[in-house]
């Protein structure tokens, strides 16, 4: 008898403890706040000075001799737009063709180290 009923008492625990478990993991996922916008990127002040040092070391010191022309910014933009999506579940064909003008300009803009193209098709 009195197994019985210590075994109620636990029985019930349990399922108490669940239930605080679960609630308490359920609150977490709630955010803090109302406000859920996402701000988008932007590049910060150093940034620029960083790209005009990478584009120098690149083409002056890389030991395959890189330029930094219209092929090579294929290349890079292909290669960005892999590393955002590589299984190609968040980006549609639109999104894709409504930054495809930046294949061959990227390069330009790199030079002059222009990131608000680079930062718009990552926002």
């Amino acid at each position: 008898m009195r197994q019985a009923k210590l075994l109620k008492i636990l029985t019930k625990s349990f399922w108490l403890i669940i239930l605080c478990v679960s609630a308490s993991t359920l609150l977490c996922m709630v955010p803090a706040s109302g406000d859920t916008h996402i701000t988008a990127l932007s590049p910060s002040k150093g940034q620029p000075r960083i790209v005009k040092l990478l584009n120098y070391f690149v083409q002056r010191h890389h030991y395959r001799k890189v330029k930094l022309n219209d092929e090579l910014s294929a290349h890079i933009f292909d290669r960005y737009l892999e590393s955002l999506d590589p299984n190609r579940s968040f980006l549609y064909a639109t999104d894709v063709q409504k930054f495809s003008h930046l294949r061959s300009r990227l390069d330009d803009q790199l030079r002059r180290a222009q990131l608000a193209a680079v930062f718009s098709l990552f926002n």
